[in-house]
C-alpha cells in the first residue's frame, strides 16, 4: 500500500511539473486592453533569433529552437497579433553558410513561425545573415536573403503599409556612406522611399507632424509618420543613454557581449560601467543616424542587434525601442515586444513581453528527470515485490 501511495505521489509530481513547464513558457504580457484608441492593430516584434548553423551541437539547437517555436505558438494564440516583424539575425552563421546550409536554416525559420502564417510577416536583414558591408561576399549574399523573404528589394530594404501605417526597413549594414556599391544603392533606396512616404502623406491629406514619446504615444490626430525598422540601432554612445540600463541575466554558455548579471546573483547597487559601442558595427554613425531621421522623421524606430532592451528618445524627439534577443543562446531572460497601433493615426503603445529563463527551465528538467528516475525505481520495486510474493509457496 505504501509503495502504491508513493507511486501516486510521483505521478502527481510529474503532472505538476508538466503544468509548470507550460506556465513558464507563456509570455508575461497580455493584449493592451487599456489602450485609449480603437480600432487598432497589434504587431509582435522579435529580434536576433540566431538559428544555429551546421557547427552547433544538435542537442543545443533542438532545445533552443524548440523553445522559440513554443514562444511563437503561445504568442499568437494568446496575443492574437495582426503581424510579425523580425529585426534581423534570423541565422547565427548565415554569413558563413553555403546555399544548402542557408536554405536549411530558412526552412527551419518558416516552420518555426508557422502559427503566424495567416498574418503578414516582415523580415529585416541582419549582420549575421549577410555579414558587414566590408566582408567579402556581402553583396552576393543580399540577393539570397531577399529571395528567402518576400517583400524585400535588391538592397534587402522595404516599404509597406499595414492598416494605414507606413513601415520602412533599411539595410543598416550598408548605411556607411563610404561609396561602396551596396551603400550607394541603399542611399538611393532611402531617398526614393522617403519620397514615396511623403507622397503617401500628401495624398492622404496629412500635414501635421505629431510624434509620440511615451509608453502610450500619440494623440490620435495629425500625420502618420512611418515606423522605421533597423537591425543596428541609431547612434548612441553606450547603454547609459537608455531610460533604464538593461542588465541581462547570463551564464557562462551565453554569447553576450558587455556586462550581465550572473544567474542566481543579486543586482548590484551601482550599475557597472558600460563599454562604448563601436560605430558602424554596434550602432549607426552619427551621420547615418541624422540622415535617416531627417529623411523619414519617424514617429518610432525599432532596432535589434545588441541583445538588450533599450527605450530612449533621441535629441530630435524620435523614440527608439531596441528589442532584446529572443534566443536563449544570447541571454538567460529573452523577451519580445507587442506594439499596438491605431489605424491611420500616430497613437501607439509598447509592451515588453518577458519569457521563461533558461536556467529556470533547466532546473525544471533536472527536477523532472529526478522524478522520472524515482518513478522508475518505485515501479521496479513494486514489480519485484509482487514477483517475490508470488514465488513464495505456502507451507
Amino acid at each position: 500500500m505504501a509503495s502504491q501511495w508513493l507511486l501516486a505521489v510521483l505521478i502527481s509530481m510529474t503532472g505538476a511539473l508538466l503544468l509548470w513547464n507550460q506556465a513558464l513558457l507563456e509570455p508575461s504580457c497580455a493584449p493592451d486592453s487599456t489602450a485609449p484608441f480603437a480600432p487598432s492593430f497589434k504587431v509582435v516584434v522579435v529580434a536576433d533569433l540566431h538559428l544555429a548553423g551546421p557547427r552547433t551541437a544538435w542537442v543545443d539547437r533542438v532545445r533552443r529552437e524548440s523553445f522559440m517555436r513554443t514562444v511563437f505558438q503561445k504568442a499568437y494564440r494568446r496575443l492574437n497579433p495582426d503581424a510579425l516583424v523580425v529585426l534581423g539575425d534570423v541565422s547565427d552563421a548565415g554569413r558563413k553558410s553555403n546555399d544548402a546550409q542557408w536554405n536549411a536554416v530558412v526552412a527551419r525559420f518558416w516552420d518555426m513561425v508557422r502559427p503566424f502564417a495567416a498574418v503578414p510577416i516582415q523580415i529585416v536583414v541582419g549582420n549575421h545573415d549577410v555579414g558587414d558591408h566590408h566582408d567579402p561576399g556581402f553583396s552576393r549574399r543580399l540577393p539570397r536573403f531577399a529571395a528567402s523573404f518576400p517583400g524585400l528589394d535588391d538592397t534587402c530594404g522595404s516599404h509597406f503599409t499595414w492598416h494605414g501605417v507606413d513601415f520602412v526597413s533599411l539595410n543598416a549594414m550598408a548605411l556607411h556612406g563610404d561609396g561602396c556599391s551596396v551603400c550607394s544603392r541603399v542611399k538611393e533606396h532611402l531617398e526614393s522611399t522617403s519620397s514615396a512616404v511623403q507622397r503617401h502623406h500628401k495624398e492622404s491629406g496629412q500635414e501635421q507632424d505629431i510624434r509620440s514619446h511615451n509608453i502610450e504615444g500619440g494623440d490620435g490626430d495629425g500625420v502618420v509618420k512611418p515606423v522605421l525598422l533597423l537591425h543596428l540601432p541609431l547612434h548612441r554612445a553606450d547603454e547609459n543613454a537608455c531610460t533604464v540600463v538593461d542588465l541581462p541575466r547570463c551564464a557562462p554558455w551565453h554569447d553576450l557581449e558587455g556586462n550581465c548579471l550572473e544567474v542566481g546573483s543579486s543586482p548590484p547597487l551601482v550599475p557597472p560601467q558600460e563599454d562604448p559601442y563601436r560605430v558602424g558595427q554596434d550602432v549607426l554613425s552619427l551621420e547615418a543616424s541624422a540622415q535617416v531621421l531627417q529623411s523619414f522623421r519617424p514617429r518610432l524606430v525599432f532596432s535589434g542587434h545588441t541583445h538588450r532592451w533599450c527605450d530612449l528618445v533621441h535629441a530630435d524627439g524620435t523614440r527608439e525601442v531596441t528589442v532584446p534577443s529572443l534566443s536563449w543562446r544570447n541571454r538567460d531572460d529573452p523577451s519580445f515586444v507587442l506594439a499596438t497601433f491605431q489605424s491611420n493615426s500616430s497613437a501607439f503603445s509598447i509592451q515588453r513581453c518577458m519569457l521563461a529563463r533558461e536556467s529556470t527551465v533547466i532546473l525544471l528538467y533536472v527536477l523532472w528527470g529526478f522524478t522520472m528516475v524515482s518513478w522508475l525505481l518505485v515501479a521496479a520495486f513494486v514489480m519485484l515485490r509482487r514477483l517475490r510474493s508470488k514465488s513464495v509457496k505456502p507451507e
